[in-house]
């Protein structure tokens, strides 16, 4: 796998909305394209034909749907941890480069 992700998705909850725009203006020069987390389950095909790298901001039912997806359909991901989920910031590299809550 590359140790630079060059475009990714940005799965998000309505109560992780709020990260759009932080997450599309990442100092990692990564093209984001975001997408509503359900609407990603719904089709995951139509995304997963342009993207292998997801990152979510989810409650983590969601998470754990996400990381089976993956493993489905052979895509990389990564995880920012909401506020309530400080023990998920142990694994996230994202939350400590300084993109998480």
């Amino acid at each position: 796998m590359e140790s630079h992700v060059k475009s990714a998705l940005f799965l998000y909850v309505p109560e992780t909305a709020e990260l759009i725009e932080q997450v599309v203006q990442n100092p990692f020069d990564t093209e984001i394209t975001s997408v509503a987390l359900q609407e990603f389950l719904d089709n995951p095909e139509q995304y997963l034909q342009q993207f292998n790298h997801a990152v979510v901001a989810a409650p983590l039912d969601a998470i754990k749907s996400l990381l089976a997806l993956a493993m489905e359909h052979d895509f990389s991901n990564d995880v920012i941890p909401t506020p309530g989920q400080r023990t998920l910031r142990n694994c996230s590299k994202v939350a400590r480069n300084g993109l998480g809550p």
